[in-house]
């Protein structure tokens, strides 16, 4: 039988999200953050594990697999606005904390369970359907990878 959570807890008289709900929320924006926000520029080394925004285009993916018009319709602009204003963002999209910020503002806890369902968690917080892993490669040569076509394609439905 699983266990089932609450969103949130109160700990000293102060309601706060459950420990184990943070962590799903950091579980999800690590996979939304396909692109890892890097630019590989001529000449400079990508910072590989600077994975700390989600654009505007993650979000509206984010959006689509949801089926959450509040991801689908934001735009690069979207950050600059009032609506943006207290919310941990900069032009290029929004960070972890700003993730979950536009989460615990737009959304009760039933909307957010239905959210988690649909991303694959079940009511103890436990992912049913995918997992973050870890690709190390070592080479002598310098060594380029690419995900193709990461936002075009249909990876979030192979893979949520």
């Amino acid at each position: 039988q699983e266990d089932k959570l609450d969103f949130k807890i109160v700990y000293d008289g102060i309601q706060m999200p459950h420990p184990f709900f943070l962590t799903t929320l950091n579980d999800i924006f690590r996979k939304v953050d396909l692109s890892i926000n890097v630019e590989n520029k001529k000449g400079k080394t990508p910072a590989l594990f600077n994975c700390t925004k989600l654009s505007a285009e993650e979000l509206n993916q984010f959006g689509d697999i949801i089926s959450e018009p509040k991801f689908q319709e934001i735009t690069t602009k979207s950050f600059g606005t009032k609506e943006f204003k207290t919310i941990s963002c900069d032009d290029s999209g929004l960070t972890n904390l700003g993730f979950k910020q536009f989460l615990f503002r737009n959304f009760d806890d039933e909307r957010l369970k239905e959210i988690l369902e649909t991303v694959g968690y079940d009511e103890g917080f436990y992912s049913t359907k995918s997992k973050i892993f870890v690709i190390s490669l070592q080479a002598n040569a310098k060594l380029n990878v690419e995900i193709n076509e990461s936002f075009l394609g249909d990876l979030h439905l192979r893979t949520w």
